[in-house]
């Protein structure tokens, strides 16, 4: 034979081989061995897509901006009392009132004012936020004659500022709609100038001012509608509780009027917002 040594390699082979085959099958009876090869069977992974983000108010670090309280139905209860300096009897009046309005609402109560807003969410639908509305008013009469009175749609001088901070926590359920109460607190101080003038003579006897400021508690329960992306129209029930007040009346700068004052409020409000 030419090679001898490939003559014994086969026959060693020949010989080993029954005895390794025995070995594996021994070996996978054990759950041990690794030939011939026979790895786990591992089905692939099942897909899920990832849910989509419901886009509406109450994510986290979102704005939201608008105009408050453009339209609504608002029905007032507000009290004057004081104590006669001669009588010290205890005196009080109490004046209903009630405002609707359909694209806006006349009124000179401050819970039907319109107000801007901006809220934030601080974390996860809990929101902090306030609002702020600032109007002046002045008026001026030329004409020969005696003077008449001034017609309603010509306000006396005056100006109204009102301030509010809140917290609240909208939670949305869809893209479309979501729940919003809020409960806050709010002041109001109005103002208004009027000359005082003789209706036999037309002349005028002097001006005396108004002033008036009043405190509230605010709660809003707000249901949110969110028609297009980052536009939301809110609606719901609201109470302004009175906190208290003052109303002072003065003529020439020289008071001859104090009463304490309270507001209440209450009825069905719109808002018009956005968020981003």
């Amino acid at each position: 034979m030419k090679h001898p040594f490939s003559a014994l390699l086969v026959a060693s082979l020949t010989a080993l081989a029954p005895q390794a085959f025995a070995q594996a099958v021994q070996g996978q009876a054990n759950g041990t061995a690794s030939f011939p090869p026979n790895p786990a069977y591992q089905p692939a992974p099942a897909y899920y897509p990832a849910p989509r983000p419901i886009e509406n108010i109450g994510k986290t670090g979102q704005f939201i901006f608008g105009v408050e309280r453009i339209t609504g139905l608002f029905i007032d209860n507000q009290s004057l009392s004081y104590k006669d300096p001669t009588t010290r009897a205890q005196t009080k009046f109490s004046y209903k009132s009630t405002s609707f309005g359909v694209l806006g609402v006349d009124s000179h109560s401050p819970s039907a004012l319109p107000r801007l807003a901006l809220d934030y969410v601080v974390y996860q639908g809990f929101t902090v936020g306030g609002s702020v509305m600032l109007s002046t008013r002045g008026m001026s009469l030329s004409g020969s004659g005696q003077k008449p009175a001034a017609p309603p749609s010509a306000n006396d001088d005056g100006m109204t500022l009102f301030g509010g901070v809140r917290a609240g926590y909208a939670y949305a359920f869809d893209s479309t709609f979501a729940i919003w109460p809020r409960l806050g607190l709010s002041y109001s101080y109005m103002t208004s100038r009027s000359e005082l003038v003789d209706p036999q003579s037309g002349k005028s006897s002097g001006s005396y001012e108004v002033r008036t400021g009043l405190s509230a508690l605010n709660l809003e329960v707000l249901l949110a509608v969110s028609p297009i992306q980052h536009i939301v129209v809110l609606a719901g029930p609201y109470l302004d509780a009175g906190l208290g007040g003052s109303y002072t009346a003065l003529q020439e700068s020289t008071e001859f009027d104090k009463r304490s004052a309270n507001l209440t409020s209450f009825g069905l409000l719109i808002h018009a917002c956005g968020y981003y």
